[in-house]
């Protein structure tokens, strides 16, 4: 009998492992960016001094990348950590409006609750519930919440809507202790790539393809990145998005990383092994 998704989900249900495969679109965006994500714990925490490291995603679906932030900063922060994982776990209205069938997927596994359920199979079988504490909330309900300059590195992987990605960052930027770090994914085109008038007629739809390039893209995430920086292109790998809060301003260039470390950034490590290659 062909080992097809649903079989391997079963499986990995019964045996208590992690499973972030396609079925319910339990890994979300490009494999690839793990190991960046990665590299970049990796670097991170080699160079600050030993303590807590305070995270806060917003977008955790089935705990995927949740799964790849907590076994990094177990090795390479002396498992010193915590991350709030903020979703409500709902439709949200690009998803309602989402026509393709992998749209349709992501409704029935939310509204059938599936996919919640997998993220705290996920987060408990990898041994990190006492590490990773999930929100369920909106992140505009949310983030308020948090005290100022509290958080080491936010990563926004939610609603991918202008208006929602914009907001997200601004209500992200005053968590942000002064060197911290702001990420995201889904940065598939810079603004200086795209149509930029298509891209704001489009600014919600979730994967239009851009008429200047031929290639699909975020066009929510590419607006407000765009709109915030003065830097032209905002460092990006496989579409995960990494920028640096001085304190007082977001810079795609921090001067506290020597270069041989911003270097690294662009070498991923391996990934995690709850990634495989599909």
């Amino acid at each position: 009998m062909p080992d097809t998704p649903q079989r391997q989900y079963d499986a990995a249900l019964a045996q208590g492992i992690p499973y972030c495969g396609t079925h319910l679109g339990a890994l979300q965006g490009s494999f690839r960016r793990h190991g960046y994500m990665r590299r970049l714990i990796q670097v991170e925490c080699g160079r600050r001094p030993p303590g807590l490291f305070s995270m806060i995603e917003v977008g955790s679906w089935a705990g995927a990348s949740a799964l790849t932030w907590g076994l990094a900063l177990q090795e390479f922060c002396q498992g010193i950590f915590r991350i709030v994982c903020i979703d409500p776990w709902e439709v949200w209205p690009t998803l309602a409006a989402n026509p393709t069938p992998g749209g349709q997927v992501m409704r029935e596994a939310l509204t059938t609750n599936q996919v919640k359920s997998l993220f705290d199979h996920n987060v408990r079988v990898t041994g990190l519930a006492d590490r990773i504490i999930p929100m369920m909330a909106t992140s505009e309900q949310a983030l308020p919440y948090f005290e100022s300059e509290s958080v080491d590195l936010i990563y926004l992987d939610g609603d991918h809507s202008y208006r929602h990605v914009s907001r997200d960052i601004q209500l992200a930027i005053p968590l942000l202790k002064p060197h911290g770090i702001l990420c995201g994914d889904d940065l598939e085109l810079q603004g200086s790539e795209v149509d930029l008038a298509f891209a704001h007629a489009h600014q919600d739809e979730d994967y239009p393809t851009d008429p200047r390039t031929g290639r699909g893209f975020h066009p929510g995430v590419t607006l407000a990145l765009h709109d915030i920086g003065s830097w032209k292109r905002t460092p990006c790998y496989e579409g995960f998005w990494v920028l640096w809060w001085t304190g007082t301003a977001l810079t795609s260039s921090p001067e506290w990383w020597t270069r041989e470390e911003q270097g690294q950034l662009s070498r991923p490590l391996p990934l995690p092994p709850h990634i495989h290659e599909v």
